[in-house]
């Protein structure tokens, strides 16, 4: 049976769970988890950190009790799941992913892919250069 814990009842959390834990998310509104299962125990969330990921039900997470309430840290990405990673190099940022890659807005995708394809998709496409507007390739074709 699980025990529903929240509000005050959360405060007697603060001697079991006095540092960060792993849990499971269980319930979520608004792409957010609201309820976690930890020690089959269901606990109310407060807040939880933004996760370039995204959330899902039965994502693993790492939480913490945070002036007597439960927050969630960090998303525990599973490493056998293929995920975009975002990273820094030096003062660029990178987004790289071993697979293919869509950005979508609407009815606009931009699609790269693991081999070198590039495809940007869109009613519209408009380029705007101060300075020289280049387009190399071995073919090109216009219309």
């Amino acid at each position: 049976m699980l025990e529903r814990i929240s509000g005050v009842s959360a405060v007697k959390l603060q001697l079991e769970l006095n540092r960060s834990a792993i849990a499971e998310v269980v319930e979520m509104q608004h792409g957010n988890p609201t309820k976690v299962l930890w020690k089959q125990r269901v606990l109310d969330i407060a807040m939880a950190s933004p996760s370039i990921f995204g959330y899902e039900l039965g994502s693993k997470v790492l939480i913490q009790n945070v002036e007597h309430e439960i927050v969630v840290v960090q998303l525990i990405v599973n490493q056998g799941r293929d995920h975009p990673v975002l990273y820094k190099d030096n003062n660029t940022w990178v987004l790289s992913s071993e697979k293919d890659f869509d950005l979508k807005v609407g009815n606009s995708l931009l699609r790269i892919t693991n081999q070198g394809q590039v495809l940007l998709q869109g009613e519209d496409i408009t380029t705007n250069a101060e300075g020289l507007n280049r387009i190399l390739g071995n073919r090109i074709e216009l219309n």
